[in-house]
């Protein structure tokens, strides 16, 4: 088109009042347009007016709108584009600013109105997006001979500086051939991130199954919670760029929001994994003190930031903290790893103090890189140009921590391992120890109970050739009393059997930690027992811990099947009243065995003592278990006669307690049963004498 042209067609369109004269720009032929590279058009009027500016106020060339030649903070800067295709076919043209902004809005104009709107920019959601993959081109196509009529206007969200000077123009197909240079270029930075993304995502469900497999590990948990933030982090920052459009497509601002305080959500997680890791509240509770103050500072600001920043979009504050907040951190996390390397005893410490070099290695040439390239234009003047990006720096940084964290974590792993091997010979040659013990115990009291019946039978002899009465009742009281002696010491292996028998279920189950629990338990049993059975009397708190003992025992063997309650009425001093020892525990355990181990729901066994006079008490052990009839009905059925030892042999110590000491010991056992005669438990009613044990011990 000659200049007559030119001139005739800005006539007709101010003859038309297409355009106000002040805004009428020449017209860009597409026949102009290079076919080999981009053309830039430097001769536009740019204008800048409020961001609330309208395209119909533009058009009317109001005095909202100065001409301009440079970027200022929160105006929108706006620019017309006449464009004519002269060519004798379709034409697809990509048109982009020279510029910086969130947000661009491309008018298409019709009779000096708006015909059409196209979106784009880095804050624009991707659905709006004319071309998502570049966020500043639109794509602008024309029948033959028509002329277009563009206004483009730019502007931010945030309170950040931007300006056009001056946009390019260029065909399609110059466009498609410079998107795929740029895939071609881009691929070091596709394969690099598409290892890390594998990489990462790998480690994450590796260590995921861990932590659910191992849920009271939390070096496990918060591993997982460290690669959960680093990958939700990487792929914030790589959705604005393709081929990785996955997080947050419509909420561009929001994905920009979560940018800064992410970065200090991942320390975070990282301080609470290398707390674990090195398990620094017990090797060293200095360095854990303060790293949870640290953390405590990182949360906060994260908190902050990101409320601040959507609340008010002013990003000139968060850039005015990023350098010091990053000087913090990088205090922080040098001083984490030397004091580890100086300080901190740990078999993993190595892995740690390389893993974590590697990543600050990576992080702070990402960051110079940054520097280099957004100041510059330029690669850092040791670093060849490999079309990688500054975070491909930090990927390989956080790779390498992954891979030297992971072994640490292995050897943590093989170390448990080991300990769990140790702990459980340990515990196997403590059976047989315990096993050994009881062998030699039975004997020695099989033994005794020989000597004991056989001073008996001689006690009985010279009872005979006895002429006095008097001395014929006190020899008999004497002879009683070694015979409960007898029957006490029968009484014995009977309960330490029992006893063996739950901690040897809990070894076969492999359940160290309670079988280490309940061997400490029974070593207090086992001492009470053999106390116990040089006493006549004990009082009726040292009876009901060892009641309890044994109950806490079965109560485990059955896999918690029942509970328990133990009920002292406060009337009574469990510690002045006396009572023979181990007298309740056998009914305790008819409970158990014969009537809560055969039902089907959650059973409860009740103690219960209560003071009835001032010289009488009664102790009634009772349980909503299946009764006696169904007990023996369910035994006769599976071939088995149970006989109670230990019933019996209270049966015969009540008997001569109140034969030799006069007193008026007893119990009745009840059978509980519904209004419809379905039975629902077992009762057995103590009645026994108070007596004050300080006084008849002194």
């Amino acid at each position: 088109m000659n200049q007559i042209t030119k001139y005739l067609f800005i006539l007709f369109l101010l003859y038309t009042g297409t355009v106000k004269a002040s805004f009428v720009p020449d017209t860009f032929l597409i026949s102009e347009c290079d076919s080999l590279s981009f053309t830039y058009l430097n001769t536009a009027t740019f204008y800048v007016s409020d961001t609330s500016a309208t395209v119909n106020e533009f058009l009317q060339a109001s005095n909202k709108f100065t001409v301009t030649d440079k970027g200022i903070q929160d105006k929108a800067h706006w620019v017309y584009l006449n464009i004519r295709n002269d060519k004798n076919s379709t034409q697809s043209l990509i048109v982009g600013p020279n510029s910086g902004f969130d947000v661009f809005e491309l008018y298409r104009i019709e009779n000096n109105q708006r015909s059409q709107t196209l979106y784009n920019g880095y804050l624009v959601p991707y659905s709006k997006r004319n071309l998502p993959k570049f966020y500043d081109y639109f794509k602008i196509d024309l029948e033959e001979g028509e002329t277009v009529h563009l206004v483009l206007k730019g502007y931010n969200l945030t309170n950040t500086t931007g300006g056009i000077t001056n946009y390019f123009i260029g065909s399609d197909f110059l466009y498609q051939g410079f998107v795929k240079r740029m895939e071609v270029d881009r691929m070091p930075f596709y394969g690099i991130t598409i290892a890390f993304q594998g990489a990462i995502w790998i480690m994450f469900f590796f260590m995921f199954f861990l932590f659910v497999q191992n849920p009271k590990e939390k070096v496990y948990s918060y591993y997982t919670l460290y690669l959960g933030v680093v990958m939700l982090y990487m792929l914030l920052k790589l959705a604005s760029a393709g081929p990785f459009f996955l997080v947050l497509l419509e909420h561009p601002f929001l994905r920009s929001a979560l940018n800064e305080p992410l970065q200090f959500l991942i320390s975070v997680a990282y301080n609470l994994f290398a707390i674990q890791f090195l398990n620094l509240k017990k090797n060293n509770p200095k360095v854990y003190k303060a790293i949870n103050i640290a953390n405590i500072f990182y949360l906060s600001y994260a908190i902050f930031i990101f409320s601040y920043f959507y609340l008010t979009k002013d990003a000139q504050l968060v850039k005015s903290f990023f350098i010091p907040t990053r000087i913090v951190m990088f205090i922080v996390g040098v001083t984490l790893i030397i004091w580890t390397a100086i300080k901190v005893e740990s078999p993993v410490k190595k892995y740690f103090i390389w893993g974590s070099s590697f990543f600050f290695m990576g992080s702070i040439l990402g960051i110079m890189y940054s520097i280099s390239m957004y100041s510059s234009g330029t690669f850092l003047p040791w670093l060849p140009n490999l079309s990688i990006k500054p975070i491909n720096l930090t990927q390989i940084g956080v790779v390498l921590e992954i891979l030297l964290f992971s072994l640490g974590i292995g050897k943590l792993i093989h170390i448990n391992n080991v300990e769990k091997e140790e702990i459980k010979d340990a515990y196997i040659s403590q059976l047989e120890q315990n096993e050994e013990l009881n062998k030699t115990h039975a004997k020695q009291l099989e033994t005794k109970v020989k000597e004991r019946t056989e001073e008996v039978l001689k006690k009985t002899t010279e009872l005979a050739t006895l002429q006095s009465q008097k001395q014929k009742i006190e020899f008999q009281r004497q002879l009683m009393n070694r015979e409960m002696r007898v029957l006490r010491l029968q009484m014995n292996p009977h309960f330490i059997f029992n006893s063996l028998n739950s901690i040897r279920y809990f070894i076969l189950k492999q359940n160290e930690e309670k079988a280490i629990e309940y061997i400490e338990l029974f070593s207090k049993l086992l001492r009470m027992i053999l106390d116990y059975s040089k006493r006549d009397l004990i009082t009726l708190e040292e009876e009901l811990s060892a009641l309890e003992l044994y109950i806490k025992f079965e109560k485990e063997r059955f896999n918690q099947k029942f509970d328990y309650q133990i009920i002292v009425d406060p009337e009574l001093s469990s510690k002045s009243v006396a009572i023979p020892p181990l007298l309740l525990q056998p009914f305790a355990e008819n409970s158990i065995w014969h009537g809560l181990m055969h039902q089907d729901k959650k059973g409860c066994l009740t103690i219960k003592i209560q003071k009835t006079s001032n010289t009488q008490m009664t102790i009634t052990v009772e349980d909503n278990g299946v009764g006696r009839e169904k007990a023996t009905e369910i035994a006769n059925r599976n071939g088995k006669k149970h006989q109670s030892h230990g019933m019996e042999i209270t049966k015969s110590r009540i008997e001569m307690i109140n034969e030799a000491w006069n007193q008026k010991y007893g119990f009745v056992i009840q059978d509980l049963k519904s209004e419809d005669g379905k039975a629902t438990g077992t009762r057995v009613v103590f009645t026994i004498k108070i007596q004050d044990y300080d006084r008849i011990n002194n």
